[in-house]
């Protein structure tokens, strides 16, 4: 009987290391947006506390000059919070297109995988005849005497 082989698992090979590679680039950009993620949350607690620490200093006396700081704070805060969102939604954008490039892969690997299987079956199939063949070319020489 002939081994079986698969005429493309070299391909196969391949498209399984391709799919091992895009999977660790998903996880790196899930990873890398979760920090920016992170960041945004901070610099919106920043802002709210600023903002609290206003509302309550605006009930007691105190100087223009410190108001003013406080409110360009705030603003700058504000414009952090923005470019920080925007960072976000970049970086999901990012996550978002690994993610489509590692389920591609993971579709073309599976592709392969599945003609695998059905030329495996097809090669099972062909030894299963060829030693039925086999079995009846015997069982007819022996009923003809001419194998014992």
């Amino acid at each position: 009987m002939k081994k079986y082989s698969f005429r493309l698992a070299r391909v196969l090979r391949i498209r399984k290391v391709q799919e091992a590679l895009r999977h660790s680039e998903l996880t790196a950009r899930e990873r890398a947006l979760l920090e920016q993620q992170e960041k945004l949350k901070l610099f919106e607690n920043e802002r709210d506390i600023q903002f609290d620490s206003m509302t309550l200093a605006q009930k007691q006396v105190m100087q223009v000059t410190r108001h003013l700081a406080d409110w360009k704070y705030l603003g700058r805060i504000a414009r952090v919070v923005e470019f920080q969102g925007d960072v976000v939604k970049e970086f999901d954008r990012r996550k978002e297109a690994a993610k489509a490039r590692y389920y591609e892969a993971k579709r073309r690997k599976r592709a392969l995988e599945r003609l695998s299987e059905l030329h495996h079956a097809e090669w099972i199939k062909e030894m299963i005849r060829e030693e039925q063949k086999i079995a009846d070319e015997a069982s007819t020489l022996r009923s003809r005497g001419e194998i014992q």
